[in-house]
């Protein structure tokens, strides 16, 4: 068991402590179907049953769970072992944690855990997939880890029933690879990757119109071959998608459109940047050597 401390503003209003760890019992396995709906409120028919989870556990896969101090389930993750660039890997398919602990580096420490574990097992990657439009998710995924994406996947899981996103949005995932004998990023390397001054003179994928509507800028995406590329999103996607459906689908459209013509073809996505108003993805030139880093 390793425990895991942190706290919100400041210690004395909100503190405590996580105790994260492997699970193999039946009894806990089972607490992961309800938490599932707690986190993401699932359908019943897009729950991850518990014996999928035993079986992961069998076939040598990784099941953590993260306990506060009244032994109450708040976190897991699921994970299984798999195969990419004909190496094995670590394949994560569930990370989650309550609403209420969100943003507290919960998510981190598991991802922390994952890669200790895939380590000590001879693994040298973990992979997973994210949506590009959960700026947290990104921030974590790429800015905090230091992973990067070599794949995009369209409707990676048919189109969404979940009510948390929205309904009718397909799932469109990228495929982040997550190079575990890499460093991990420094907390300087967590800050802008591009000075603003920099910034100005990279070519950006997307822009917004006068009205606010994204835009695909096809001559940046023309000249792309050979050139780093900015890609934006907007903060508040998952908001959008309740607030205003139709703008979501225009940023979920011209973000698939990009991804899908540049990533695993001529780029992949190297980094990403949290800014004030969104986040950006930033693109770099794909050659041989970028698949082995």
């Amino acid at each position: 068991m390793t425990v895991f401390s942190g706290g919100g503003k400041s210690i004395a209003e909100d503190w405590y402590t996580m105790h994260i760890r492997q699970l193999h019992a039946h009894h806990e396995l089972n607490e992961l179907e309800a938490l599932q709906i707690e986190i993401w409120h699932f359908e019943p028919a897009s729950i991850t049953p518990s014996h999928v989870f035993t079986a992961a556990v069998r076939s040598g896969g990784l099941v953590l769970g993260a306990y506060n101090d009244d032994h109450e389930l708040v976190g897991f993750s699921l994970a299984f072992r798999g195969e990419r660039n004909d190496e094995p890997c670590l394949y994560s398919h569930l990370t989650g944690v309550l609403p209420d602990l969100q943003g507290k580096g919960l998510g981190f420490e598991l991802k922390l855990h994952q890669r200790e574990f895939a380590l000590k097992t001879g693994l040298r990657s973990i992979v997973w997939t994210f949506d590009p439009l959960m700026t947290p998710n990104a921030r974590l995924n790429i800015q905090k880890l230091g992973g990067v994406v070599y794949r995009y996947i369209p409707n990676a899981y048919g189109d969404s029933a979940f009510r948390l996103y929205g309904d009718g949005f397909p799932t469109h995932r990228y495929e982040l690879h997550w190079h575990l004998e890499r460093e991990l990023p420094s907390q300087e390397a967590m800050g802008p990757n591009l000075e603003r001054a920099d910034r100005a003179n990279v070519p950006y994928l997307i822009k917004p119109s006068q009205d606010g509507v994204p835009v695909v800028q096809m001559d940046a995406l023309e000249k792309a071959r050979g050139v780093s590329l900015v890609m934006p999103v907007p903060r508040h996607h998952l908001r959008m998608r309740k607030e205003n459906p139709e703008l979501a689908r225009c940023w979920q459209v011209c973000v698939s459109s990009c991804s899908e013509r540049l990533i695993g073809r001529s780029h992949f996505v190297s980094a990403y940047e949290d800014l004030e108003d969104g986040g950006i993805f930033i693109f770099d030139p794909l050659d041989d050597s970028a698949l082995t880093q």
